[in-house]
């Protein structure tokens, strides 16, 4: 899908930000859900015309889909995603808010664009070679070319900022976009490639089965808790939501969970349609958004086995109804099956005894680039508890790969220039050597690379982490907290644009200062985030 097809000419100004600028200058704004794809193309009936609908959008507070990838930095507990990016495509999301971007676009000036059309015009700006170099890392993220080593991935990263750097032509705030792009462009094509085979080694290690890789998509929808209980019955405290139901796999419309989708139809279509290119349109075909029940679908297992249910907290089914404040939607990367011993032993003898019982357990993979955590972020893990709840198990196996060339020089191999604090000084030595060990070898015979796994359980009822406490007690309530959030922006005209603004011009590397600006709007909508640690502090 090209967003470029709104190319804006306009002959008025706009005053925005203090700053009057010509309308039919072109800026650019990064998609930060990384393309749309086709899939919105053929839902997207919305045009600019349809003022009532987009009017109703902006005032609704109902319904917003949230990643459970997000969750974490939603609630002040990742330290480098881009918040305001994140907000302002929350505002805007689903077929009514891309008609609504495209309104604002057209008053504001600014032409829409992909994430990768971004890195495109940089690329272009740069220098053939840097063209050049970026095309291999674009095919590295479409699947149409494998990265087997963290070394080589790093090496392809190191590629394109070199070639950019030499050529002059890029500012640093151009070099920081075109750094990041590329870096999440080889991490999650690096990752999507190498999954199966990690899932199918942590198989070996554990002994057990791990199934339903990706297979679908969940959703749980929560409430307001006043919307739920009683007003008499409401406890005392922040305000927070409640789980309507359990999460399962029924859609009401396809663009459900669409900041997700797209990386998870890729996973899964390396498994439908082996190692060759899939086109998207073809996976989606493939995933389940059918009618269903809102009971949570229950796994095949053992026969006669004794299980146990999770212990979150589920609302009674008698408010199917009212439309969810907002909903969490994800998928797993698996789930396996372990024997463990119950605190209170089955009524029922099995085939294991009296005294062993099988549960499921949650699997999460993530490849690391440059080096396993003892123990994973606390924004991982909260990703994982919400998996817990949604599939309603309570214990999950967190593992990380790190995959890497046991012919590489060990230090410094595949450190290179991962965050921007040694941007500046990387780049002053690459102006100053006049040549850079990032040039790819020509050839380089295959050698046999030995992974490290590394698993960490995660549990809801670990004493020291105390993560199903700290869910109810903290995750939900600033959960809320964001979420209403970003309804107050989408419904105020003045917040929406500055918003956009500030995002479209710090995206696009052409003013640092803007990037205050965005996080100052959010920080007035949530007081509460200036003490967390977010990216605003890097």
């Amino acid at each position: 899908m090209s967003l470029d097809k709104d190319n804006v000419e306009s002959t008025h100004d706009v005053e925005v930000l203090g700053v009057k600028q010509q309308s039919s200058f072109k800026r650019r704004y990064r998609n930060a859900s990384k393309s749309r794809s086709r899939l919105n193309d053929e839902y997207d009936t919305a045009t600019l015309d349809d003022d009532e609908l987009t009017r109703a959008f902006q005032h609704q507070s109902h319904s917003l889909r949230v990643s459970a990838s997000n969750v974490a930095a939603m609630t002040g507990f990742h330290p480098w995603k881009n918040l305001p990016e994140l907000a302002m495509n929350l505002v805007y999301q689903g077929r009514l808010g891309q008609a609504l971007l495209r309104k604002d676009a057209l008053l504001l000036g600014l032409q829409l664009t992909t994430e990768e059309q971004v890195l495109r015009d940089l690329a272009q700006q740069s220098g053939v070679s840097t063209q050049k170099a970026l095309q291999s890392i674009l095919q590295v993220k479409d699947g149409s070319k494998k990265v087997e080593s963290v070394e080589l991935a790093a090496k392809l990263k190191q590629r394109v900022l070199y070639e950019a750097v030499k050529s002059g032509k890029l500012n640093k705030e151009q070099l920081k976009t075109l750094q990041e792009g590329t870096r999440s462009a080889v991490d999650t094509g690096y990752g999507t490639h190498q999954e199966d085979d990690a899932l199918n080694l942590y198989e070996k290690q554990c002994g057990w089965e791990v199934r339903e890789r990706n297979a679908e998509i969940r959703n749980w929808p929560f409430a307001r808790r006043e919307d739920i209980v009683p007003q008499l019955e409401t406890k005392p405290g922040l305000p927070t939501v409640l789980p309507m139901r359990p999460a399962s796999s029924q859609w009401s419309s396809p663009t459900l969970a669409e900041s997700d989708l797209q990386e998870v139809a890729l996973k899964r279509a390396k498994s439908l349609t082996g190692d060759g290119p899939v086109e998207f349109q073809d996976v989606v075909s493939n995933t389940s958004f059918g009618e269903g029940d809102d009971t949570v679908q229950h796994h095949a297992s053992l026969k006669g086995t004794c299980t146990t249910r999770s212990p979150s907290a589920i609302s009674p089914n008698n408010h199917r109804n009212l439309l969810p404040f907002f909903s969490i939607v994800g998928s797993v990367d698996g789930l396996r099956e372990e024997l463990f011993s119950p605190d209170t032993p089955c009524t029922f003898s099995t085939e294991f005894g009296a005294d062993l019982a099988l549960r499921t357990v949650i699997v999460e993979c993530k490849h690391r680039m440059r080096k396993v955590h003892i123990v994973p972020p606390l924004y991982e893990q909260i990703q994982t508890i919400a998996y817990c709840l949604m599939y309603e198990v309570s214990e999950a196996d967190h593992v990380q790969v790190l995959r890497q060339d046991p012919s590489a020089s060990g230090k410094g191999s595949c450190t290179f220039v991962e965050n921007n604090t040694t941007l500046d000084a990387w780049v002053a030595s690459t102006q100053n050597q006049g040549k850079s060990a990032a040039t790819l070898p020509t050839t380089k015979p295959m050698v046999d690379l030995k992974p490290t796994l590394t698993t960490y359980r995660v549990s809801l009822n670990d004493a020291v982490m105390q993560h199903q406490t700290q869910w109810r007690d903290t995750v939900l309530p600033r959960l809320r907290s964001f979420v209403e959030a970003v309804y107050a922006i989408r419904a105020s005209d003045d917040k929406r644009y500055r918003l956009l603004v500030a995002v479209s011009l710090s995206t696009a590397g052409e003013d640092a200062a803007t990037v205050l600006e965005a996080w100052t709007i959010l920080h007035k909508e949530c007081p509460w985030l200036e003490s967390c640690n977010t990216a605003f502090s890097r």
